[in-house]
């Protein structure tokens, strides 16, 4: 099989050449294009040679065989390859160039971008006006659209993990599935947060990924975030395989994208895994419609789908740019560290009843020891258990910035730990603290 099939071995993975309109084996370069070989492939192809296998560790063991002859490459063109016009063409920074017979790139979309002017033109705009009804908003849709378009650039991650909210019927499912459709089952994995957390085999199907997308995401407690920071970076994390005792590295540049109807809460509550996530909430029910599925996904919208995230193309050098939170996702993202945080919940409850306590954390001097105070009887009365001394400080840190001072205090040197600075995220939620006392103030007066 080998000796036939001009195989290659990348990053763990078994690709193998066919032509990009008909499939048949090894044709000519300027109609080739790279497919991975995964286990449903390979169990057609050796179906075909009358080879059964008596248990799935003789299979494995045929897999690692072909592994060993097949060509080991070690460096792949990071470009996205699609159809246009006249051949192949790639999709870079500089526009599309005409693909170069011979290289070896394992990203090959089966789609073709629609010409303004042209007739067709017209499934792009009624694309982009879906979206945008989908999220209440154009801006939002802008912001996803440049989020998505980064599922196009092979080389480099964005660190971005998309959260997509709401409580179904609303278009989240549907646009994952053109999602899926469009960049094909080759360059899809479906690795969920869970599964990360526990470092499980299943994580060896992210390399070579344009897009992780989970659909139906559990609300399971995410015990462990390291593997998902590091993967969502573009960072190696080694793992072990089953049939296979020896290490496996796993690195994907894929944008991570699941579906969820309420996020679940996680150990880790640090700033450098919310700057990760970005949300979008699709607020709109809808009833079913197969038919408006079955059209969303022909041919055409998927063609507008890919013309799109061509016009939001994101290069490396503009991603704090076209990829910098809107105050939609921001306003998501401070209600879920609300909903997840005792600290914020604590401060959203004393700013009800006093709001000049915001202006004295604003001041750059308040007493931190005052907020420890009243915070460790309020964690206790809440049903959130007893928290020593330390936990509450470790708490106040991941919201504020303190600093040991002493000064004289009744004509004697005192040490007091002071909030000299407040952190992004409970800086928002302070602000959105304050809008929802007005609201509240505005409905009173009327």
């Amino acid at each position: 099989m080998a000796a036939v099939i001009d195989m290659k071995v990348y990053r763990g993975l078994i690709y193998i050449p066919v032509d990009y309109e008909t499939g048949e084996d090894n044709p000519s370069p300027d109609r080739t294009i790279w497919v991975e070989l995964n286990n449903d492939a390979l169990m057609d192809r050796t179906r075909q040679l009358d080879i059964l296998f008596p248990n799935p560790t003789e299979f494995y063991n045929f897999r690692y065989m072909l592994k060993q002859m097949a060509t080991r490459v070690t460096h792949a063109e990071e470009f996205v390859v699609i159809k246009y016009k006249d051949g192949l063409y790639r999709m870079t920074d500089l526009g599309l160039i005409h693909h170069n017979t011979g290289d070896f790139s394992p990203n090959y979309i089966p789609y073709t971008i629609i010409d303004k002017g042209t007739n067709d033109y017209k499934y792009v705009e009624e694309l982009k006006k879906t979206l945008g009804s989908w999220l209440n908003s154009e801006a939002q849709a802008t912001s996803l659209l440049h989020h998505l378009a980064t599922s196009l650039q092979p080389g480099w991650a964005a660190v971005k993990y998309l959260i997509f909210i709401g409580e179904g019927r609303n278009g989240k499912g549907t646009l994952l599935k053109m999602l899926v459709k469009l960049l094909g089952k080759s360059n899809v994995s479906g690795v969920q947060r869970q599964a990360m957390a526990a470092q499980r085999p299943i994580l060896s199907t992210l390399n070579n990924k344009l897009a992780n997308i989970v659909f139906d995401g559990p609300q399971e407690y995410i015990k462990e975030s390291g593997p998902e920071k590091t993967l969502t970076a573009g960072e190696e994390l080694v793992i072990e395989l089953k049939y296979e005792n020896e290490p496996f590295t796993v690195q994907t540049f894929a944008l991570f994208i699941e579906a969820l109807n309420k996020e679940p809460k996680a150990r880790d509550k640090s700033s450098a895994l919310q700057k990760r996530i970005v949300r979008f909430l699709f607020p709109n029910e809808y009833v079913d419609d197969l038919n408006f599925l079955s059209y969303m996904q022909s041919e055409m919208m998927l063609n507008a789908l890919l013309t799109l995230l061509w016009e939001h193309w994101v290069s490396e050098d503009e991603l704090s740019a076209k990829l910098s939170q809107s105050q939609e996702s921001r306003d998501l993202q401070v209600e879920h560290i609300v909903d997840t945080s005792p600290v914020l919940a604590f401060l959203e409850d004393i700013t009800r009843k006093d709001r000049k306590i915001i202006e004295g954390l604003r001041s750059g001097e308040y007493r931190a020891d005052l907020i420890a105070d009243a915070l460790q009887p309020w964690l206790h009365a809440q049903g959130y258990g007893d928290r020593a001394v330390t936990d509450i400080w470790d708490m106040l840190a991941e919201h504020f910035v303190i600093k040991r001072v002493t000064r004289r205090e009744k004509g004697a040197p005192a040490t007091r730990r002071l909030i000299i600075g407040i952190k992004p995220s409970t800086a928002h939620a302070l602000k959105m603290f304050e809008q929802v006392k007005d609201e509240d103030s505005d409905v009173l007066e009327g």
